[in-house]
């Protein structure tokens, strides 16, 4: 499957009033359709005026990008968004939540770990200190938005493509070309914070789906427990698969300007925002929500950084709340009853 990821807000620390949402999207178009999704989507950009140039989505009126939506669900593509509310954040939060993190990235070395690896994480967790508010925020979103895909896709496919899961090609929005600091720690770290979570929380794949295909791709023959992982904590299916395989392996920045995938990314994420904060027409969205899927609770994550004791969590504005909960409602719920009317013969 090919997984296109792209962030719309700025992600930056927000004026006095301003609830500051910003979210990272990610549409994942199953590798079978790939292709004569991207010729109809050149298709329908010849007949706009930015024909021959990058399409973004938020130069779309509401009918053009309704009819990107209607396409990706024609070509089976599907949706998942992680967002967050800057306007709670300080410098001063921000900073802790960073410095935290940096500061877990060397916690645990010794003198028996190889040289070598305790001069990389020591110059990743510098990098990472040197990451700006804004950048480090989207780190942390985007994050949570692959541990969500891994969660929700694995289920999807292994009912809708099993095929689709021996191989997952990810690209995200290409931002900087001598690559800041923001891009070189997610490629380098990415893989080991998702590690962490999965430990805490496990994979879980519905036993009645066709994993074949993941299994034969990321599961090693040997299932020996790593020395370095915590021994009370073990995969759903008491089984390692290789992470790094599944990630870093095929992760690449690409430059949106050459990637069909990453433009309608950009069009999808820049909707939903829009839909959100009241800047879309509703005709633009009135769909958007059945692009999502739902594994459990909402389909639609905020996330918000550690903050100070005695601050409560804080919510959209209620108009924002209400777009938002209008497009989380048609999500598609895996294992539903419209999710399985839709799942293809096993034969």
């Amino acid at each position: 499957m090919h997984i296109f990821i792209d962030e719309s807000g700025p992600f930056a620390l927000t004026q006095l009033g301003e609830p500051g949402f910003c979210c990272v999207g990610a549409l994942v178009v199953p590798e079978s359709t790939h292709s004569l999704l991207v010729h109809n989507f050149e298709r329908i950009r010849s007949r706009w005026k930015s024909s021959g140039k990058e399409t973004k989505g938020n130069t779309l009126n509401a009918d053009q990008v309704a009819k990107v939506i209607d396409l990706l669900r024609a070509h089976k593509a599907v949706y998942l968004v992680t967002g967050t509310i800057m306007s709670i954040l300080t410098s001063a939060i921000v900073e802790a939540g960073k410095q935290k993190q940096a500061h877990l990235l060397t916690a645990s070395l010794t003198p028996g770990h190889q040289p070598t690896l305790v001069a990389e994480l020591h110059d990743l967790r510098a990098r990472m200190e040197k990451m700006s508010p804004n950048q480090f925020v989207q780190f942390m979103v985007l994050r949570k938005l692959i541990e969500n895909v891994l969660r929700v896709g694995l289920n999807h496919f292994g009912f809708y493509g099993p095929r689709e899961l021996g191989r997952f090609l990810w690209k995200i929005d290409e931002k900087n070309k001598g690559r800041s600091p923001y891009e070189i720690c997610w490629s380098k770290l990415g893989p080991g914070l998702l590690q962490s979570g999965f430990l805490d929380n496990p994979l879980f794949t519905d036993p009645a789906g066709n994993f074949t295909y993941y299994n034969q791709a990321f599961f090693p023959p040997s299932q020996e427990w790593p020395d370095h992982l915590p021994r009370n904590s073990r995969s759903g299916t008491g089984r390692t698969f290789n992470l790094g395989a599944v990630l870093r392996d095929s992760f690449a920045f690409a430059d949106s300007r050459h990637s069909a995938g990453i433009q309608m990314a950009d069009i999808v994420t820049s909707a939903f925002r829009r839909a959100v904060r009241g800047n879309l027409e509703q005709e633009g969205w009135a769909h958007l929500g059945k692009l999502i899927l739902r594994l459990e609770g909402r389909a639609v994550d905020l996330i918000h950084l550690p903050l100070p004791a005695g601050q409560a969590t804080p919510d959209l504005p209620s108009d924002f709340r209400y777009r938002l909960d209008t497009i989380d409602a048609q999500a598609v719920v895996i294992g539903g009853r419209e999710w399985i009317a839709g799942i293809p013969s096993r034969a």
